[in-house]
C-alpha cells in the first residue's frame, strides 16, 4: 500500500494554472509622421500574448487618438523625419483608454496604417496630439493602448504648389508658390535618376512621395538623394539656385514645407503636402563670361619675324575648355585657331609690318557654348 501511495505522488502535475486570457501584446517599434492632413504610423505587430502563448485567429488594430494629452513628458516624441522616438525622450507610459479614429486587421509582423486626422485637429493653432495602438484578439479581448507617439496637431504649412525648374549658367532655378505667412522652411529633396551614360542603378519611380525623406547617398559615385533646405528666418522668395546640380545629369524635385513647434521640451515638425514631382534634365546652353584683361605686345622688325603676343585673363569657370581668337585687319573678323586654345596666350606669326590689327578672344566651355566677344585690343607693327 506504502509503494502504491509513492506512485500516486510522483504522478502529481503540481497547481492547476489559468487559462490563457489571449491578450496580444502591445505593438513595438511604433512611429508616426504627419504629412498634411494625414497621420502614417508603423509598428511590428506581436507573434504572442501576454502570457507568452502564440496568438491564434485574426487580430484588429485600433488606432487611438488622444487630444491635449495629459503630460507631454508621458509620452515618446515622433521625430519630423523618421517619426521614431529618440533617446533622449522621457519614458512613455501606456494610455488609459482608446478613442479610436480607425480600424485595420493585423497579422504579425511589419504593420503600418493611414489615420486621416479629425478636422477640428488639423486646423487652428498646434497644440499637442498623441497616438497609440490597442490591438484587439479574435475573441475581442486587449491588453490596452500601447505607449503613444507626440505629434502636433493644428494647421499645417501651405504646399508650395507644382514646381518649375529651370536651367541657369552652372546652377538650376527652382520656384514655387510663396507663402504668404513666411513661417515655414521650404525643404527640396533632389534624386538623381540618369546621367548621361544612362540611368542610376535603381533609380526610383517617378510617383508622388508622401513625405521628403532625410538625406541619403550612394556608397560609390555621385549621390542619389540630396536635401536642400530653404531657411524660414528669410522672406520667403519663391524659389531658390541649386549650385549643386552638374550638367548632363537628370533628377527629379520634390518640396515640402515644414514648420516646427515646442511641446514640453520637445521639438516637432508640422510638414505640408508634399509638391508634384518634377524631373528636369539638365543641360547647360548658356555660354560663359567673355575673356577679359586682353593685353597685345608686339615683336619682331630689324630683321626678325614680325609677331604679336596675345595674352588675357584666365577663365575660372569649371566647364570653360578653352579660348578663340579673332583678328581683323579693316575687313571683319577671322578665327585664327581650330582648336580651342588651352592657355589664356597666343603668339601670332602671321602678321606684317605697317599693318594695324585688331583682336578679340571668346571662351569655350565643353558643350561647345561661345561667350560674347571680350574687348577689342589693337596694335600697329611698325619698322
Amino acid at each position: 500500500m506504502a509503494a502504491g501511495l509513492w506512485l500516486c505522488g510522483c504522478a502529481s502535475q503540481g497547481p492547476l494554472m489559468p487559462p490563457s486570457l489571449q491578450l496580444p501584446k502591445p505593438v513595438e517599434r511604433l512611429a508616426a509622421e504627419r504629412v498634411g492632413d494625414v497621420v502614417e504610423l508603423t509598428w511590428i505587430t506581436p507573434t504572442t500574448t501576454t502570457d507568452g502563448a502564440k496568438i491564434k485567429g485574426a487580430m484588429t488594430a485600433r488606432v487611438c487618438l488622444e487630444d491635449q494629452p495629459r503630460s507631454t513628458a508621458s509620452v515618446g516624441a515622433a521625430s519630423g523625419k523618421s517619426g521614431k522616438r529618440t533617446k533622449k525622450t522621457p519614458a512613455a507610459v501606456p494610455s488609459e483608454t482608446c478613442k479610436a479614429v480607425l480600424q485595420v486587421p493585423v497579422t504579425p509582423g511589419a504593420s503600418k496604417a493611414s489615420a486621416p486626422l479629425p478636422a477640428a485637429l488639423a486646423t487652428g493653432p498646434a497644440r499637442a496630439i498623441a497616438f497609440s495602438i490597442e490591438l484587439v484578439s479574435a475573441k475581442g479581448k486587449s491588453a490596452g493602448p500601447s505607449t503613444a507617439v507626440l505629434l502636433a496637431g493644428g494647421a499645417a504649412p501651405p504646399a508650395t504648389g507644382p514646381l518649375k525648374v529651370s536651367p541657369r549658367r552652372a546652377s538650376v532655378a527652382i520656384e514655387w508658390q510663396p507663402d504668404p505667412t513666411q513661417g515655414a522652411a521650404v525643404e527640396l529633396k533632389r534624386t538623381l535618376i540618369a546621367t548621361e551614360a544612362g540611368p542610376v542603378g535603381d533609380a526610383p519611380k517617378v510617383k508622388q512621395p508622401k513625405s521628403v525623406a532625410p538625406f541619403s547617398s550612394a556608397a560609390k559615385g555621385p549621390a542619389k538623394e540630396v536635401v536642400l533646405r530653404v531657411d524660414s528666418s528669410a522672406e520667403d522668395a519663391g524659389g531658390t539656385i541649386d549650385t549643386t546640380a552638374r550638367d548632363g545629369d537628370t533628377y527629379t524635385y520634390v518640396a515640402q514645407r515644414i514648420s516646427t513647434v515646442t511641446f514640453g521640451g520637445q521639438t516637432l515638425e508640422l510638414r505640408s503636402l508634399a509638391s508634384p514631382v518634377t524631373t528636369f534634365a539638365y543641360r547647360d546652353v548658356f555660354p560663359p563670361k567673355a575673356p577679359t584683361g586682353l593685353v597685345l605686345i608686339p615683336g619682331g622688325g630689324f630683321g626678325e619675324q614680325p609677331v604679336i603676343d596675345l595674352s588675357w585673363d584666365a577663365s575660372f569657370e569649371p566647364d570653360v575648355i578653352g579660348y578663340n581668337v579673332y583678328r581683323s585687319n579693316g575687313a571683319g573678323f577671322s578665327k585664327l585657331n581650330s582648336e580651342p586654345i588651352a592657355v589664356p596666350a597666343f603668339h601670332d606669326t602671321h602678321v606684317e609690318l605697317g599693318q594695324r590689327y585688331t583682336y578679340h578672344v571668346t571662351a569655350i566651355d565643353k558643350r561647345q557654348n561661345e561667350s560674347a566677344p571680350g574687348a577689342t585690343a589693337t596694335e600697329t607693327l611698325r619698322n
